[in-house]
């Protein structure tokens, strides 16, 4: 069963995946993220402590997980494909 995850990104990672640089999340896997699940990454702005209205819809195309590749345990690293961007900056 695919499941949506939905994840707080801080502004700079999340800024590198809006602007197509970054096509992958290295997260701690406390949600047993597989292949095919959904992530909807919301910005999140650390210093204001609130989203910023931005997000991005991504589909899971592969993981690597602890013991792959050098990765620490509990931790994931997810290749993505974006489906779609919403930019409603709402800051007050």
């Amino acid at each position: 069963m695919r499941t949506t995850h939905i994840l707080k990104t801080w502004i700079v990672p999340f800024s590198e995946v809006w602007n197509d640089r970054k096509r992958f999340e290295i997260r701690v896997n406390d949600r047993d993220f597989k292949t095919d699940d959904y992530l909807t990454l919301v910005e999140y702005d650390r210093q204001w402590e609130q989203t910023t209205g931005r997000m991005i819809q991504a589909k899971v195309t592969c993981i690597y997980g602890a013991g792959e590749w050098g990765i620490p345990e509990n931790t994931v690293v997810m290749g993505i494909d974006i489906l779609s961007k919403s930019d409603k900056i709402d800051r007050k």
